[in-house]
C-alpha cells in the first residue's frame, strides 16, 4: 500500500509500480527483504537489494499470494501477471489436470522446471501453459514466502526463461 501510495502523491509514471527499486519496509520485512539499513521503529523507504525483483512483482504479499502452501507456483505466478497486470486472463484448465507434487520426495529429484516442461507435453495444457509458465518461472529465485533462494532441493535454481516470441530472458 505504502508503494502505491507513494507513486500516487508523488505523481510518478504507473510503470514505477513494476520497475521502482525502493520499496517501504520495517525491521521485520527489511530483514526478511535483506535490508541492511531497515528502520527499527515504523516503515521507511529503503533501496531493493539487487537480488530481488523490482516494484510490486518482488513483494512478499504478491508472491505469498501466488504460491501453494509448501512452495512456490510457477503457474500461479504467470496467471496473476497475465489476468491482473496484461488482463489477458488464461482460460481454466481442462477438468482432470494433474497437479504439480508439492513435496521434494514426491518431485523424485527434478525441478520445477523440468516439471513444467513434462506437463506442458500434454497438447490440452501446452497452448496456456507456454505464456504463465515463461512469465511464472522467471520469478522462481522468490521463495513462496518472498525469500531470494538460489537452490531449491539442493538444484540450482534456472530463472532464464523463454517467452512465447522466443525473447530470452534472466
Amino acid at each position: 500500500e505504502l508503494l502505491f501510495l507513494d507513486i500516487v502523491r508523488g505523481d510518478k509514471p504507473v510503470r514505477a509500480l513494476l520497475n521502482a527499486r525502493t520499496t517501504h519496509v520495517d525491521a521485520r520485512l527489511g530483514k526478511h527483504y535483506g535490508i541492511s539499513n531497515a528502520p527499527s521503529e515504523g516503515f521507511a523507504e529503503c533501496a531493493l537489494p539487487d537480488a530481488r525483483a523490482a516494484g510490486v512483482l518482488g513483494h512478499a504479499s504478491m508472491l505469498v499470494a501466488t504460491s501453494n502452501p509448501t512452495r512456490t507456483s510457477p503457474v500461479k505466478r504467470g496467471k496473476w501477471v497475465l489476468q491482473a497486470l496484461i488482463d489477458a486472463a488464461p482460460p481454466p484448465p481442462p477438468p482432470g489436470v494433474a497437479q504439480l507434487p508439492e513435496t521434494a520426495a514426491e518431485r523424485q529429484g527434478l525441478s520445477i522446471r523440468e516439471l513444467m516442461r513434462l506437463h506442458r507435453e500434454n497438447p490440452d495444457c501446452a497452448s496456456c501453459h507456454v505464456r504463465m509458465d515463461a512469465i511464472g518461472l522467471a520469478f522462481e529465485t522468490l521463495d513462496a514466502d518472498g525469500g531470494v533462494r538460489s537452490l531449491l532441493d539442493g538444484l540450482p535454481i534456472d530463472d532464464a526463461t523463454e517467452m512465447p516470441d522466443g525473447t530470452v530472458m534472466r
